[in-house]
């Protein structure tokens, strides 16, 4: 199966592909281990979804050929006038990008499991998740130095160093959590 890994920066929906022959761009590429140029094809529901995600009118399937077979394929947008010089730039790209994991692959370090591939995908969420919490964290414990800062009484002041030792506290273990969760024992 192919699944989608967006580098967006937004959540990549869910999408699994069959790699069997179904007429898309994507799984023409991947099986023929040629690149595939959406313009002048009939567009299967696939190519027409790949499309509304790349937010393009068109569309190059670059297969990323990696030792004995291809790795994945590289979507790549485009306008319909300029296709050559994108699949040009884009082949050297993915058959680049196809040495590197050909010799991770034999080196151990890429495992060809749908189920590494989650793991990783998994901890990459962890990290955001775990940075978007303590971006909150921050602001408050701003706003507790800003607010002791304006008062003189000593039992408030140490009041509110109470609550900025237990946001550190609480900042410290979403970091300890984000850090445990990228080791490879878990």
């Amino acid at each position: 199966f192919l699944a989608l890994i967006a580098g967006t920066g937004t959540d990549s929906p869910e999408l699994t592909i069959s790699p069997n022959p179904g007429g898309s761009a994507l799984t023409e590429a991947f099986n023929t281990g040629n690149p595939v140029k959406l313009t002048g094809r009939n567009r299967t529901v696939l190519d027409r979804q790949l499309l509304s995600l790349l937010r393009t009118p068109s569309m190059i399937a670059i297969p990323v050929n990696a030792g004995s077979g291809c790795a994945g394929v590289f979507a790549l947008g485009s306008d319909e006038t300029r296709q050559d010089s994108t699949l040009e730039l884009a082949s050297l790209f993915s058959h680049r990008l196809g040495q590197i994991v050909a010799n991770r692959q034999s080196t151990g370090q890429i495992t060809d499991s749908a189920e590494s591939l989650q793991q990783e995908l998994d901890r990459q969420h962890l990290r955001k998740q775990v940075h978007e919490v303590n971006n909150p964290l921050t602001i408050i414990r701003q706003y507790i130095y800003q607010l002791r800062n304006r008062l003189d009484d000593p039992d408030v002041h140490q009041e509110l160093d109470i609550i900025r030792e237990e946001l550190d506290r609480a900042g410290n273990l979403l970091q300890h959590m984000g850090q445990k969760g990228t080791g490879p024992e878990h």
